[in-house]
Protein backbone atom coordinates (compact mmCIF):
# COMPACT_ATOMS: atom_id res chain seq x y z
CA UNK A 1 0.00 0.00 0.00
CA UNK A 2 2.91 2.35 0.76
CA UNK A 3 4.42 1.65 -2.65
CA UNK A 4 1.06 2.34 -4.23
CA UNK A 5 0.69 5.60 -2.35
CA UNK A 6 4.17 6.69 -3.46
CA UNK A 7 3.31 5.83 -7.05
CA UNK A 8 0.25 8.06 -6.74
CA UNK A 9 2.12 11.14 -5.54
CA UNK A 10 2.47 12.83 -8.90
CA UNK A 11 -0.35 11.01 -10.69
CA UNK A 12 -3.36 12.88 -11.98
CA UNK A 13 -6.30 10.97 -10.51
CA UNK A 14 -8.59 12.30 -13.23
CA UNK A 15 -6.42 11.41 -16.22
CA UNK A 16 -8.32 8.15 -16.30
CA UNK A 17 -9.18 8.10 -19.95
CA UNK A 18 -6.17 9.80 -21.51
CA UNK A 19 -7.27 13.41 -21.04
CA UNK A 20 -6.23 16.05 -18.52
CA UNK A 21 -8.78 17.01 -15.87
CA UNK A 22 -8.73 18.84 -12.58
CA UNK A 23 -8.28 16.95 -9.34
CA UNK A 24 -10.58 17.22 -6.37
CA UNK A 25 -10.85 16.24 -2.74
CA UNK A 26 -11.20 12.61 -1.77
CA UNK A 27 -14.72 11.25 -1.62
CA UNK A 28 -16.62 12.16 1.58
CA UNK A 29 -16.34 9.46 4.25
CA UNK A 30 -20.11 8.85 4.26
CA UNK A 31 -20.16 8.36 0.49
CA UNK A 32 -17.15 6.05 0.57
CA UNK A 33 -18.73 4.02 3.36
CA UNK A 34 -21.96 3.64 1.34
CA UNK A 35 -19.97 2.27 -1.61
CA UNK A 36 -18.03 -0.08 0.68
CA UNK A 37 -21.25 -1.47 2.18
CA UNK A 38 -22.81 -1.83 -1.28
CA UNK A 39 -19.88 -3.96 -2.43
CA UNK A 40 -20.02 -6.12 0.70
CA UNK A 41 -23.71 -6.84 0.10
CA UNK A 42 -23.27 -7.64 -3.58
CA UNK A 43 -20.05 -9.66 -3.28
CA UNK A 44 -19.72 -11.30 0.16
CA UNK A 45 -15.96 -11.78 0.63
CA UNK A 46 -14.18 -14.93 1.71
CA UNK A 47 -16.97 -17.47 1.12
CA UNK A 48 -15.64 -21.03 1.36
CA UNK A 49 -17.57 -23.21 -1.08
CA UNK A 50 -17.45 -26.67 -2.52
CA UNK A 51 -16.84 -26.44 -6.27
CA UNK A 52 -16.81 -28.90 -9.17
CA UNK A 53 -14.15 -28.40 -11.82
CA UNK A 54 -14.38 -29.25 -15.51
CA UNK A 55 -11.94 -32.13 -14.95
CA UNK A 56 -14.35 -33.73 -12.42
CA UNK A 57 -12.27 -32.76 -9.38
CA UNK A 58 -14.14 -31.50 -6.32
CA UNK A 59 -12.44 -29.08 -3.98
CA UNK A 60 -13.12 -26.46 -1.36
CA UNK A 61 -12.43 -22.99 -2.74
CA UNK A 62 -12.44 -19.60 -1.08
CA UNK A 63 -14.33 -17.25 -3.37
CA UNK A 64 -12.58 -13.92 -2.82
CA UNK A 65 -14.12 -11.22 -5.05
CA UNK A 66 -11.65 -9.46 -7.34
CA UNK A 67 -11.94 -5.67 -7.37
CA UNK A 68 -10.12 -3.08 -9.49
CA UNK A 69 -9.85 0.34 -7.86
CA UNK A 70 -8.96 3.24 -10.18
CA UNK A 71 -7.87 6.61 -8.81
CA UNK A 72 -5.57 7.78 -6.02
CA UNK A 73 -8.50 9.31 -4.12
CA UNK A 74 -9.85 5.77 -3.63
CA UNK A 75 -6.75 4.32 -2.00
CA UNK A 76 -8.47 4.25 1.41
CA UNK A 77 -11.50 2.43 -0.06
CA UNK A 78 -9.24 -0.14 -1.70
CA UNK A 79 -7.43 -0.78 1.58
CA UNK A 80 -10.75 -1.34 3.37
CA UNK A 81 -11.88 -3.80 0.71
CA UNK A 82 -8.61 -5.70 0.94
CA UNK A 83 -8.87 -5.89 4.72
CA UNK A 84 -12.43 -7.23 4.32
CA UNK A 85 -11.23 -10.14 2.16
CA UNK A 86 -11.35 -8.81 -1.42
CA UNK A 87 -8.53 -9.33 -3.91
CA UNK A 88 -7.77 -5.72 -4.78
CA UNK A 89 -5.75 -4.23 -7.64
CA UNK A 90 -4.92 -0.50 -7.28
CA UNK A 91 -4.08 1.78 -10.19
CA UNK A 92 -3.90 5.51 -10.71
CA UNK A 93 -5.40 5.44 -14.18
CA UNK A 94 -7.22 3.04 -16.47
CA UNK A 95 -4.31 3.06 -18.92
CA UNK A 96 -2.15 1.33 -16.31
CA UNK A 97 -4.33 -1.80 -16.16
CA UNK A 98 -2.48 -4.70 -17.77
CA UNK A 99 -4.13 -7.53 -19.75
CA UNK A 100 -2.55 -9.94 -17.27
CA UNK A 101 -4.77 -8.46 -14.56
CA UNK A 102 -7.69 -10.30 -16.18
CA UNK A 103 -11.29 -9.42 -15.43
CA UNK A 104 -12.84 -8.31 -12.16
CA UNK A 105 -16.04 -8.94 -10.21
CA UNK A 106 -16.21 -5.20 -9.57
CA UNK A 107 -14.48 -2.07 -10.80
CA UNK A 108 -14.68 1.19 -8.84
CA UNK A 109 -13.42 4.34 -10.54
CA UNK A 110 -13.12 8.01 -9.68
CA UNK A 111 -14.43 9.96 -12.68
CA UNK A 112 -14.82 13.62 -13.50
CA UNK A 113 -15.21 14.34 -17.18
CA UNK A 114 -16.89 16.99 -19.31
CA UNK A 115 -20.62 16.41 -18.98
CA UNK A 116 -21.03 15.67 -22.69
CA UNK A 117 -18.64 12.72 -22.41
CA UNK A 118 -19.63 11.55 -18.96
CA UNK A 119 -21.99 8.69 -19.79
CA UNK A 120 -19.67 7.17 -22.40
CA UNK A 121 -16.64 7.47 -20.14
CA UNK A 122 -18.29 6.01 -17.07
CA UNK A 123 -20.06 3.11 -18.78
CA UNK A 124 -17.45 2.08 -21.30
CA UNK A 125 -13.86 2.94 -20.35
CA UNK A 126 -13.52 1.31 -16.89
CA UNK A 127 -16.18 -1.25 -17.82
CA UNK A 128 -13.79 -3.02 -20.16
CA UNK A 129 -12.43 -5.02 -17.22
CA UNK A 130 -15.75 -5.91 -15.57
CA UNK A 131 -16.72 -9.56 -16.02
CA UNK A 132 -20.16 -10.31 -17.38
CA UNK A 133 -22.65 -9.94 -14.57
CA UNK A 134 -20.08 -7.88 -12.60
CA UNK A 135 -20.43 -4.43 -11.04
CA UNK A 136 -19.09 -1.06 -12.11
CA UNK A 137 -19.07 1.65 -9.47
CA UNK A 138 -18.10 5.25 -10.05
CA UNK A 139 -17.67 8.39 -8.00
CA UNK A 140 -19.06 11.09 -10.28
CA UNK A 141 -20.72 14.46 -10.32
CA UNK A 142 -24.37 14.26 -9.27
CA UNK A 143 -25.53 15.44 -12.69
CA UNK A 144 -23.49 12.68 -14.34
CA UNK A 145 -25.07 10.11 -12.03
CA UNK A 146 -28.53 11.22 -13.10
CA UNK A 147 -27.54 11.07 -16.79
CA UNK A 148 -26.21 7.52 -16.39
CA UNK A 149 -29.27 6.37 -14.49
CA UNK A 150 -31.57 7.84 -17.14
CA UNK A 151 -29.96 5.54 -19.69
CA UNK A 152 -29.61 2.41 -17.59
CA UNK A 153 -32.93 2.57 -15.72
CA UNK A 154 -35.76 0.27 -16.82
CA UNK A 155 -33.42 -1.84 -19.00
CA UNK A 156 -32.78 1.09 -21.30
CA UNK A 157 -29.17 0.18 -22.13
CA UNK A 158 -27.89 -2.71 -24.28
CA UNK A 159 -24.75 -3.36 -22.23
CA UNK A 160 -25.55 -2.28 -18.65
CA UNK A 161 -28.49 -2.80 -16.29
CA UNK A 162 -29.65 -2.50 -12.69
CA UNK A 163 -28.54 1.10 -12.26
CA UNK A 164 -28.46 2.46 -8.73
CA UNK A 165 -27.44 5.76 -7.19
CA UNK A 166 -25.82 4.65 -3.93
CA UNK A 167 -25.63 8.11 -2.40
CA UNK A 168 -25.87 11.72 -3.53
CA UNK A 169 -24.16 14.63 -1.83
CA UNK A 170 -24.06 17.47 -4.36
CA UNK A 171 -21.88 17.97 -6.23
CA UNK A 172 -20.70 14.36 -5.71
CA UNK A 173 -22.46 11.01 -6.04
CA UNK A 174 -21.73 7.33 -6.34
CA UNK A 175 -23.44 5.04 -8.84
CA UNK A 176 -23.44 1.32 -9.57
CA UNK A 177 -24.42 -0.52 -12.72
CA UNK A 178 -24.19 -4.21 -13.59
CA UNK A 179 -22.74 -5.50 -16.82
CA UNK A 180 -25.17 -7.54 -18.88
CA UNK A 181 -24.63 -11.27 -18.71
CA UNK A 182 -25.08 -12.05 -22.40
CA UNK A 183 -25.35 -10.02 -25.60
CA UNK A 184 -28.61 -9.65 -27.49
CA UNK A 185 -28.45 -10.07 -31.27
CA UNK A 186 -30.72 -7.17 -32.22
CA UNK A 187 -29.89 -7.67 -35.91
CA UNK A 188 -31.37 -11.17 -36.10
CA UNK A 189 -35.01 -12.01 -36.90
CA UNK A 190 -36.01 -8.39 -37.66
CA UNK A 191 -39.64 -9.55 -37.99
CA UNK A 192 -39.67 -9.89 -34.17
CA UNK A 193 -39.86 -6.12 -33.78
CA UNK A 194 -43.24 -4.44 -33.95
CA UNK A 195 -42.14 -2.10 -36.72
CA UNK A 196 -39.31 -0.66 -38.80
CA UNK A 197 -38.90 2.21 -36.35
CA UNK A 198 -38.18 -0.18 -33.47
CA UNK A 199 -35.67 -2.12 -35.55
CA UNK A 200 -33.84 1.09 -36.49
CA UNK A 201 -33.75 2.14 -32.84
CA UNK A 202 -32.26 -1.22 -31.85
CA UNK A 203 -29.62 -0.98 -34.60
CA UNK A 204 -28.75 2.57 -33.51
CA UNK A 205 -28.23 1.47 -29.91
CA UNK A 206 -25.92 -1.32 -31.04
CA UNK A 207 -23.89 1.29 -32.91
CA UNK A 208 -23.69 3.52 -29.83
CA UNK A 209 -26.25 6.03 -31.13
CA UNK A 210 -29.55 7.14 -29.66
CA UNK A 211 -32.88 7.59 -31.39
CA UNK A 212 -36.22 8.64 -30.03
CA UNK A 213 -37.06 6.88 -26.76
CA UNK A 214 -33.98 4.64 -26.79
CA UNK A 215 -34.53 0.91 -26.29
CA UNK A 216 -37.95 -0.14 -27.66
CA UNK A 217 -40.35 -1.73 -25.12
CA UNK A 218 -40.24 -5.21 -26.72
CA UNK A 219 -36.43 -5.16 -26.61
CA UNK A 220 -36.49 -4.19 -22.93
CA UNK A 221 -38.54 -7.28 -22.18
CA UNK A 222 -36.07 -9.40 -24.15
CA UNK A 223 -33.11 -7.94 -22.25
CA UNK A 224 -34.79 -8.79 -18.93
CA UNK A 225 -35.43 -12.37 -20.02
CA UNK A 226 -31.84 -12.80 -21.19
CA UNK A 227 -30.61 -11.85 -17.71
CA UNK A 228 -33.02 -14.37 -16.19
CA UNK A 229 -31.80 -17.31 -18.27
CA UNK A 230 -28.04 -16.62 -18.00
CA UNK A 231 -25.69 -17.93 -15.32
CA UNK A 232 -22.57 -15.90 -14.54
CA UNK A 233 -19.83 -17.00 -12.13
CA UNK A 234 -17.26 -15.19 -10.05
CA UNK A 235 -13.80 -14.51 -11.44
CA UNK A 236 -12.31 -17.09 -9.04
CA UNK A 237 -14.65 -19.78 -10.36
CA UNK A 238 -13.86 -18.91 -13.97
CA UNK A 239 -10.10 -18.91 -13.37
CA UNK A 240 -10.38 -22.40 -11.82
CA UNK A 241 -12.83 -23.69 -14.49
CA UNK A 242 -15.12 -24.43 -11.55
CA UNK A 243 -18.79 -24.16 -10.66
CA UNK A 244 -19.80 -23.76 -7.02
CA UNK A 245 -22.67 -25.85 -5.69
CA UNK A 246 -24.71 -22.63 -5.58
CA UNK A 247 -23.99 -21.95 -9.26
CA UNK A 248 -24.99 -25.52 -10.21
CA UNK A 249 -28.25 -25.20 -8.24
CA UNK A 250 -28.94 -21.86 -9.92
CA UNK A 251 -28.35 -23.31 -13.40
CA UNK A 252 -30.68 -26.21 -12.58
CA UNK A 253 -33.38 -23.80 -11.37
CA UNK A 254 -33.12 -21.66 -14.50
CA UNK A 255 -33.35 -24.69 -16.76
CA UNK A 256 -36.36 -26.00 -14.86
CA UNK A 257 -38.20 -22.65 -14.84
CA UNK A 258 -37.31 -21.30 -18.27
CA UNK A 259 -36.41 -24.43 -20.23
CA UNK A 260 -33.10 -22.83 -21.25
CA UNK A 261 -29.93 -21.69 -19.47
CA UNK A 262 -26.83 -19.91 -20.83
CA UNK A 263 -23.59 -21.03 -19.16
CA UNK A 264 -20.94 -18.36 -19.67
CA UNK A 265 -17.33 -19.49 -20.07
CA UNK A 266 -18.00 -23.23 -19.79
CA UNK A 267 -15.17 -24.12 -22.21
CA UNK A 268 -11.85 -22.68 -23.34
CA UNK A 269 -12.32 -20.60 -26.49
CA UNK A 270 -9.35 -22.35 -28.10
CA UNK A 271 -10.87 -25.80 -27.52
CA UNK A 272 -14.19 -24.71 -29.05
CA UNK A 273 -12.36 -23.17 -32.00
CA UNK A 274 -10.51 -26.43 -32.66
CA UNK A 275 -13.78 -28.35 -32.69
CA UNK A 276 -15.21 -25.74 -35.06
CA UNK A 277 -12.32 -26.35 -37.48
CA UNK A 278 -13.08 -30.10 -37.39
CA UNK A 279 -16.74 -29.43 -38.13
CA UNK A 280 -15.91 -27.13 -41.03
CA UNK A 281 -13.43 -29.64 -42.50
CA UNK A 282 -15.96 -32.49 -42.24
CA UNK A 283 -18.64 -30.26 -43.77
CA UNK A 284 -16.40 -29.36 -46.70
CA UNK A 285 -15.68 -33.04 -47.36
CA UNK A 286 -19.40 -33.91 -47.10
CA UNK A 287 -20.32 -31.21 -49.62
CA UNK A 288 -17.76 -32.57 -52.07
CA UNK A 289 -19.01 -36.15 -51.66
CA UNK A 290 -22.64 -35.12 -52.08
CA UNK A 291 -21.81 -33.07 -55.16
CA UNK A 292 -20.12 -36.16 -56.68
CA UNK A 293 -23.49 -37.89 -56.28
CA UNK A 294 -25.25 -35.01 -58.04
CA UNK A 295 -26.57 -33.42 -54.83
CA UNK A 296 -25.68 -29.71 -54.76
CA UNK A 297 -26.32 -28.49 -51.23
CA UNK A 298 -24.89 -25.02 -51.94
CA UNK A 299 -27.40 -24.38 -54.73
CA UNK A 300 -30.82 -25.63 -53.59
CA UNK A 301 -33.06 -26.66 -56.46
CA UNK A 302 -30.17 -27.59 -58.71
CA UNK A 303 -29.20 -31.23 -59.20
CA UNK A 304 -30.73 -34.14 -57.30
CA UNK A 305 -32.62 -33.80 -54.06
CA UNK A 306 -31.33 -35.73 -51.09
CA UNK A 307 -34.36 -37.98 -50.65
CA UNK A 308 -33.16 -39.49 -47.38
CA UNK A 309 -30.80 -38.53 -44.62
CA UNK A 310 -27.61 -40.44 -43.92
CA UNK A 311 -26.38 -41.91 -40.68
CA UNK A 312 -23.69 -39.23 -40.47
CA UNK A 313 -25.35 -36.22 -42.14
CA UNK A 314 -28.96 -35.04 -42.06
CA UNK A 315 -30.46 -32.12 -43.99
CA UNK A 316 -32.56 -29.67 -42.00
CA UNK A 317 -33.60 -27.04 -44.53
CA UNK A 318 -31.93 -25.36 -47.48
CA UNK A 319 -28.32 -24.52 -46.62
CA UNK A 320 -28.55 -26.10 -43.16
CA UNK A 321 -27.49 -29.63 -42.23
CA UNK A 322 -26.45 -31.69 -39.24
CA UNK A 323 -23.19 -33.64 -38.88
CA UNK A 324 -23.06 -36.59 -36.50
CA UNK A 325 -20.32 -39.21 -36.42
CA UNK A 326 -18.54 -37.58 -39.34
CA UNK A 327 -14.84 -38.60 -39.42
CA UNK A 328 -13.07 -35.80 -37.56
CA UNK A 329 -15.90 -35.11 -35.12
CA UNK A 330 -16.34 -38.82 -34.36
CA UNK A 331 -12.63 -39.39 -33.72
CA UNK A 332 -12.38 -36.40 -31.38
CA UNK A 333 -15.65 -37.29 -29.65
CA UNK A 334 -14.59 -40.90 -29.03
CA UNK A 335 -11.32 -39.63 -27.60
CA UNK A 336 -13.16 -37.70 -24.88
CA UNK A 337 -15.31 -40.46 -23.40
CA UNK A 338 -18.01 -42.97 -24.23
CA UNK A 339 -21.75 -42.45 -24.52
CA UNK A 340 -22.41 -44.41 -21.30
CA UNK A 341 -20.07 -44.17 -18.27
CA UNK A 342 -20.83 -47.72 -17.17
CA UNK A 343 -23.61 -49.61 -15.48
CA UNK A 344 -23.00 -48.61 -11.85
CA UNK A 345 -25.23 -45.63 -12.33
CA UNK A 346 -24.53 -43.48 -9.30
CA UNK A 347 -24.91 -39.75 -9.69
CA UNK A 348 -21.26 -39.32 -8.72
CA UNK A 349 -20.06 -41.82 -11.35
CA UNK A 350 -22.27 -40.22 -13.98
CA UNK A 351 -20.79 -36.81 -13.27
CA UNK A 352 -17.22 -37.91 -13.92
CA UNK A 353 -15.72 -36.73 -17.18
CA UNK A 354 -12.20 -37.48 -18.33
CA UNK A 355 -9.79 -36.35 -15.55
CA UNK A 356 -6.86 -36.46 -17.97
CA UNK A 357 -8.28 -33.60 -20.03
CA UNK A 358 -7.93 -29.89 -19.35
CA UNK A 359 -10.93 -28.69 -17.31
CA UNK A 360 -11.85 -26.21 -20.04
CA UNK A 361 -11.79 -28.70 -22.93
CA UNK A 362 -14.94 -29.63 -24.82
CA UNK A 363 -15.99 -33.16 -23.86
CA UNK A 364 -19.26 -35.01 -24.24
CA UNK A 365 -19.52 -36.08 -20.60
CA UNK A 366 -18.72 -32.69 -19.12
CA UNK A 367 -18.98 -33.22 -15.34
CA UNK A 368 -20.57 -29.82 -14.64
CA UNK A 369 -23.28 -30.35 -17.28
CA UNK A 370 -23.99 -33.85 -15.95
CA UNK A 371 -24.12 -32.57 -12.37
CA UNK A 372 -26.76 -30.06 -13.45
CA UNK A 373 -28.78 -32.58 -15.46
CA UNK A 374 -28.68 -35.69 -13.26
CA UNK A 375 -30.78 -34.11 -10.52
CA UNK A 376 -32.97 -32.21 -13.00
CA UNK A 377 -33.84 -35.22 -15.17
CA UNK A 378 -33.90 -37.82 -12.38
CA UNK A 379 -34.88 -36.03 -9.16
CA UNK A 380 -34.66 -38.20 -6.05
CA UNK A 381 -37.63 -38.97 -3.79
CA UNK A 382 -36.26 -40.96 -0.81
CA UNK A 383 -39.77 -41.54 0.58
CA UNK A 384 -40.90 -43.40 -2.54
CA UNK A 385 -37.83 -44.66 -4.41
CA UNK A 386 -37.84 -48.06 -2.65
CA UNK A 387 -41.03 -48.82 -4.56
CA UNK A 388 -39.35 -48.42 -7.97
CA UNK A 389 -38.59 -52.12 -8.05
CA UNK A 390 -38.38 -52.30 -11.83
CA UNK A 391 -34.95 -50.71 -11.65
CA UNK A 392 -33.53 -54.15 -11.00
CA UNK A 393 -34.18 -54.82 -14.70
CA UNK A 394 -32.06 -53.63 -17.67
CA UNK A 395 -28.89 -53.38 -15.56
CA UNK A 396 -30.57 -50.66 -13.53
CA UNK A 397 -28.85 -51.52 -10.26
CA UNK A 398 -31.97 -51.38 -8.08
CA UNK A 399 -34.41 -48.78 -6.65
CA UNK A 400 -31.77 -46.67 -4.93
CA UNK A 401 -29.57 -46.21 -8.03
CA UNK A 402 -30.20 -43.11 -10.12
CA UNK A 403 -30.45 -43.78 -13.89
CA UNK A 404 -27.44 -42.67 -15.91
CA UNK A 405 -27.99 -40.17 -18.72
CA UNK A 406 -26.62 -41.05 -22.14
CA UNK A 407 -24.34 -38.46 -23.74
CA UNK A 408 -24.28 -38.57 -27.54
CA UNK A 409 -21.30 -37.83 -29.73
CA UNK A 410 -20.28 -34.22 -30.25
CA UNK A 411 -22.01 -33.22 -33.47
CA UNK A 412 -22.44 -29.94 -35.33
CA UNK A 413 -25.34 -28.13 -36.96
CA UNK A 414 -23.90 -26.33 -40.01
CA UNK A 415 -25.73 -23.20 -41.18
CA UNK A 416 -24.36 -21.90 -44.46
CA UNK A 417 -24.48 -18.27 -45.65
CA UNK A 418 -27.91 -17.51 -47.08
CA UNK A 419 -29.90 -19.92 -44.90
CA UNK A 420 -33.11 -18.41 -43.55
CA UNK A 421 -34.63 -18.29 -40.06
CA UNK A 422 -36.04 -21.67 -39.16
CA UNK A 423 -39.71 -22.10 -38.38
CA UNK A 424 -40.52 -22.04 -34.68
CA UNK A 425 -40.45 -25.63 -33.43
CA UNK A 426 -39.75 -28.00 -30.54
CA UNK A 427 -37.40 -30.96 -30.96
CA UNK A 428 -39.30 -33.45 -28.79
CA UNK A 429 -42.87 -33.95 -27.52
CA UNK A 430 -44.16 -34.19 -23.99
CA UNK A 431 -44.71 -37.82 -22.99
CA UNK A 432 -48.18 -37.12 -21.55
CA UNK A 433 -50.70 -34.31 -21.93
CA UNK A 434 -52.04 -34.37 -18.38
CA UNK A 435 -48.80 -33.83 -16.43
CA UNK A 436 -45.52 -31.93 -16.78
CA UNK A 437 -42.61 -34.30 -16.21
CA UNK A 438 -38.87 -33.67 -15.84
CA UNK A 439 -37.00 -33.51 -19.16
CA UNK A 440 -35.87 -36.75 -20.76
CA UNK A 441 -33.85 -35.09 -23.53
CA UNK A 442 -31.68 -31.98 -23.08
CA UNK A 443 -29.38 -30.42 -25.67
CA UNK A 444 -26.09 -28.61 -25.14
CA UNK A 445 -25.32 -26.07 -27.89
CA UNK A 446 -21.85 -24.49 -28.22
CA UNK A 447 -21.46 -21.86 -30.99
CA UNK A 448 -18.06 -22.31 -32.64
CA UNK A 449 -17.67 -19.17 -34.77
CA UNK A 450 -14.79 -16.94 -33.67
CA UNK A 451 -16.02 -13.68 -32.14
CA UNK A 452 -15.24 -10.85 -34.56
CA UNK A 453 -17.37 -8.17 -32.95
CA UNK A 454 -20.57 -7.05 -34.61
CA UNK A 455 -19.86 -9.13 -37.74
CA UNK A 456 -20.70 -12.35 -35.87
CA UNK A 457 -24.22 -10.99 -35.28
CA UNK A 458 -24.79 -11.45 -39.02
CA UNK A 459 -23.85 -15.14 -38.74
CA UNK A 460 -26.56 -15.69 -36.10
CA UNK A 461 -27.06 -18.40 -33.48
CA UNK A 462 -30.28 -19.79 -31.93
CA UNK A 463 -33.38 -18.04 -30.56
CA UNK A 464 -35.74 -19.33 -27.85
CA UNK A 465 -39.09 -18.64 -26.22
CA UNK A 466 -38.35 -19.07 -22.49
CA UNK A 467 -40.90 -21.10 -20.47
CA UNK A 468 -42.49 -22.55 -23.64
CA UNK A 469 -41.36 -26.04 -22.54
CA UNK A 470 -44.43 -26.00 -20.26
CA UNK A 471 -47.57 -27.04 -22.16
CA UNK A 472 -49.92 -24.37 -20.79
CA UNK A 473 -47.48 -21.57 -21.61
CA UNK A 474 -46.73 -23.06 -25.03
CA UNK A 475 -50.42 -23.35 -25.93
CA UNK A 476 -51.01 -19.72 -25.03
CA UNK A 477 -47.94 -18.35 -26.79
CA UNK A 478 -48.40 -20.34 -29.99
CA UNK A 479 -52.04 -19.28 -30.35
CA UNK A 480 -52.19 -16.81 -33.25
CA UNK A 481 -54.43 -14.60 -31.14
CA UNK A 482 -51.39 -14.01 -28.92
CA UNK A 483 -48.87 -13.32 -31.68
CA UNK A 484 -47.70 -10.05 -30.11
CA UNK A 485 -46.92 -11.74 -26.81
CA UNK A 486 -45.13 -14.56 -28.64
CA UNK A 487 -42.88 -12.14 -30.49
CA UNK A 488 -42.18 -10.21 -27.30
CA UNK A 489 -41.09 -13.38 -25.51
CA UNK A 490 -38.52 -14.42 -28.15
CA UNK A 491 -34.93 -14.02 -26.97
CA UNK A 492 -31.87 -13.94 -29.24
CA UNK A 493 -28.84 -14.62 -27.02
CA UNK A 494 -25.49 -14.11 -28.72
CA UNK A 495 -22.88 -16.24 -26.97
CA UNK A 496 -19.15 -15.68 -26.92
CA UNK A 497 -16.70 -18.38 -27.96
CA UNK A 498 -16.56 -20.75 -24.97
CA UNK A 499 -20.11 -20.10 -23.79
CA UNK A 500 -22.73 -22.85 -23.98
CA UNK A 501 -26.49 -23.12 -23.75
CA UNK A 502 -28.52 -25.97 -22.25
CA UNK A 503 -32.15 -26.36 -23.30
CA UNK A 504 -35.04 -28.72 -22.72
CA UNK A 505 -35.89 -30.04 -26.20
CA UNK A 506 -39.60 -29.41 -25.53
CA UNK A 507 -38.96 -25.64 -25.68
CA UNK A 508 -39.94 -23.59 -28.75
CA UNK A 509 -36.81 -22.39 -30.55
CA UNK A 510 -35.39 -21.78 -34.01
CA UNK A 511 -32.05 -21.37 -35.74
CA UNK A 512 -31.41 -17.81 -36.89
CA UNK A 513 -30.52 -16.91 -40.45
CA UNK A 514 -26.89 -16.74 -41.51
CA UNK A 515 -26.57 -13.39 -43.28
CA UNK A 516 -22.79 -13.36 -43.33
CA UNK A 517 -21.35 -11.04 -45.98
CA UNK A 518 -17.97 -12.78 -45.62
CA UNK A 519 -19.13 -16.27 -46.52
CA UNK A 520 -18.74 -17.46 -42.91
CA UNK A 521 -20.22 -20.87 -42.18
CA UNK A 522 -21.77 -21.34 -38.75
CA UNK A 523 -20.96 -24.54 -36.87
CA UNK A 524 -22.89 -24.97 -33.62
CA UNK A 525 -21.51 -27.93 -31.67
CA UNK A 526 -24.03 -30.02 -29.77
CA UNK A 527 -24.33 -32.95 -27.39
CA UNK A 528 -27.64 -34.78 -26.79
CA UNK A 529 -28.23 -35.83 -23.17
CA UNK A 530 -31.05 -38.37 -22.94
CA UNK A 531 -32.56 -41.02 -20.74
CA UNK A 532 -31.05 -44.42 -21.68
CA UNK A 533 -34.32 -45.62 -23.23
CA UNK A 534 -34.64 -42.69 -25.67
CA UNK A 535 -33.61 -43.10 -29.31
CA UNK A 536 -33.92 -40.53 -32.12
CA UNK A 537 -35.39 -42.43 -35.05
CA UNK A 538 -36.62 -39.43 -37.03
CA UNK A 539 -33.51 -37.65 -38.24
CA UNK A 540 -31.03 -40.40 -39.01
CA UNK A 541 -31.01 -43.24 -41.54
CA UNK A 542 -28.91 -46.39 -41.82
CA UNK A 543 -26.85 -45.42 -44.88
CA UNK A 544 -23.43 -43.82 -44.43
CA UNK A 545 -22.13 -40.92 -46.49
CA UNK A 546 -18.58 -41.37 -45.17
CA UNK A 547 -18.58 -45.09 -45.99
CA UNK A 548 -20.24 -47.78 -48.09
CA UNK A 549 -23.91 -47.60 -48.99
CA UNK A 550 -24.18 -43.84 -49.45
CA UNK A 551 -25.64 -44.20 -52.96
CA UNK A 552 -28.95 -45.38 -51.49
CA UNK A 553 -29.81 -41.98 -50.06
CA UNK A 554 -29.41 -40.11 -53.33
CA UNK A 555 -31.74 -42.61 -55.03
CA UNK A 556 -34.28 -42.48 -52.23
CA UNK A 557 -33.90 -46.21 -51.48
Amino acid sequence: KEAFAADMEDADAWALFGEEAETREAAPAALEDAVFQRLLRALPPGRQESVLRGDARRQSLRLRPKCLVIGKDLCRLGARLEAAGFQVVFTAAAERVQPSDGCFDAVVAACKEPETEAVTAVLHAPGLWVRRGGLLGAFVAAQTARSCMAQVADDGHLFWCSGEVVDVDDPQAAIFVRKRSVACNVRAAPWKHSGTKQQLEAEALLNGETRGEGVPPDLRQELRLLEEITLCRTCTEMEQWAFSDNAIDEAREKLSRWGVCVLTGLFRAQSVSEWGVRANDDAEKALEMLLAKGIDVLHPGEGKDMMMNFQDIAMREDLRFDLRRSPLLAAASDACGSEHPGSKGSAQDAAHGDPSRSPGDVQRRNPVVLEILNELCNPRCPERQAGNYGRWNFNGGGPEVRPVLSAGSVGAVMSLPGCADQALHADAPHLYDHVHLPPYYVNLFVPAVADEGDTTFEVGQTAFIPASHVMDACARLMDDANRSERLEQIVRPHLKLGDAILFDTRIIHFGLANRSSRGTRRPVLYVNYTQPWYEDKKNWERSLLFGDGGDQASRGE
